[in-house]
């Protein structure tokens, strides 16, 4: 019977960068005494140099919390939590975000929507686990991108969508309405854009 385990760990942004560091020690000293060197380290943060220090496996895999993933990753860390965890029955999974839960969140989703079209031998027991944990942990973290991109993977896998490889043009962008986001009853939008996870345009106030 696989007793295979997968593990989530979040960080807030601020706070005391040797308070981070001290905990991440404690957490890394707790998975090598449980498991030795029989867990795979997936950071979503921006890459460290202590978490690769302190751990033997770490997958770098990352993106800017604010930011929904390229879809590419999301079906890249889905086929690497797979394969490692299919490789040996105590192998573990830990999924690490230092900035944020959203991440966490995406993750979990994806590869619980990739098991469900693979062939996978993990339980409901398992599904109904991880289910838990985005509804009690994670869901109100997930900013509406990340949202979307989940569907947006879901249905790749389903093939109810494709990846259209045309180039495509923003024009202009129509905002119906004043949102109320402050105290005074409106706002000052602005529009930033990316390309490849990179800043391309950043409009005035």
């Amino acid at each position: 019977m696989s007793c295979n385990v997968l593990l989530a760990m979040s960080f807030p942004a601020g706070g005391l960068e040797s308070q981070y560091q001290a905990n991440l020690k404690d957490v890394v000293h707790m998975l090598q005494r449980k498991h030795g060197n029989n867990y795979l380290f997936f950071n979503l943060s921006r890459r460290r140099h202590d978490i690769n220090k302190l751990n033997m496996q770490v997958v770098d895999i990352g993106w800017p919390d604010q930011l929904a993933p390229p879809l590419e990753k999301l079906c890249s860390i889905c086929k690497q939590i797979e394969t490692w965890l299919k490789a040996d029955a105590s192998h573990v999974v830990v999924i690490h975000c230092k900035g944020g839960r959203g991440p966490i969140g995406v993750v979990v989703s994806a590869y619980m929507g990739y098991l469900n079209f693979s062939n996978s031998t993990d339980t409901a027991l398992d599904r109904y686990a991880m289910r838990r944990f985005l509804d009690a942990k994670t869901g109100s973290a997930m900013h509406p991108s990340q949202h979307r991109y989940i569907e947006y993977f879901s249905g790749l896998l389903t093939r109810s969508i494709q990846i259209n490889n045309s180039p495509l043009f923003l024009h202009y962008v129509f905002i119906h309405g004043v949102p109320n986001f402050d105290t005074a009853g409106g706002c000052r939008p602005f529009m930033r854009i990316y390309q490849n996870m990179q800043t391309v345009f950043t409009s005035g106030v």
